[in-house]
């Protein structure tokens, strides 16, 4: 992915040096006036600096130099992107299927997979919700 998009002048890739070392690295994309936030992480031995926010702030400063006019940080709803943007967009998946048994087979898989985390998930809670309550102690 890279590659493809380094041939089409679309990557972007940033590092936060501090005595010439890397202390932080963002990878992300641009196409049209929007730039996409792919991946970054910083050296945690540098945590308290907060090496990933200073270069986040640098690169938000980079697209806007560069005439983005939005900033998508993609799917995910993590806190540091929340200290940047407080507005969300809803990420919605589609899959389409061939028809055919192979295919209603690969569906059967996914449906019964999805089943197994909402049924482990549901129980996880239920054990913590008692656990707080203090039922079964």
């Amino acid at each position: 992915m890279m590659h493809a998009l380094f041939a089409r002048g679309r990557l972007r890739l940033y590092a936060l040096d501090r005595a010439g070392a890397s202390i932080a690295m963002f990878y992300g994309f641009r196409k049209g006036g929007d730039f996409y936030y792919f991946q970054a992480g910083f050296d945690p031995a540098y945590a308290a600096l907060s090496p990933g926010e200073v270069l986040m702030g640098y690169v938000i400063e980079a697209a806007i130099a560069e005439g983005c006019t939005r900033f998508d940080m993609l799917k995910g709803d993590y806190g540091h992107k929340r200290h940047f943007f407080q507005q969300t967009r809803e990420t919605t998946g589609l899959r389409v299927h061939r028809p055919g048994l192979v295919c209603r087979l690969y569906r059967l898989k996914d449906w019964l997979g999805e089943r197994r985390a909402t049924a482990a998930q549901a129980s996880t809670t239920s054990a913590a919700a008692q656990e707080a309550e203090g039922v079964g102690t």
